[in-house]
């Protein structure tokens, strides 16, 4: 299963969206958001309505599922094997 993940810091300096990043370990890429440019490009999308948001996209690229909330590694996974079937 190929899966990517993208953050997206919009309310948080970059200073500290990368201490957070560092201390969590967080691996996957990061975008500063600082004009809102990213939250504009997902209006197509369902755009977010809390922070954190996480949106699963299917193959085609339509949002499969919204989580208004963190997720644990079961719902994710659960998610992502839905989203990829349909």
């Amino acid at each position: 299963m190929e899966t990517q993940f993208y953050g997206v810091n919009i309310r948080d300096e970059s200073s500290t969206a990368t201490a957070y990043e560092r201390t969590f370990g967080v691996t996957y890429p990061s975008f500063y958001d600082r004009n809102g440019g990213v939250l504009l490009a997902m209006a197509g999308f369902d755009p977010p309505q809390a922070v954190p948001t996480m949106l699963v996209l299917d193959k085609q690229g339509r949002v499969a599922a919204r989580v208004l909330r963190v997720a644990d590694k079961s719902t994710l996974r659960a998610l992502i094997t839905a989203a990829l079937i349909s």
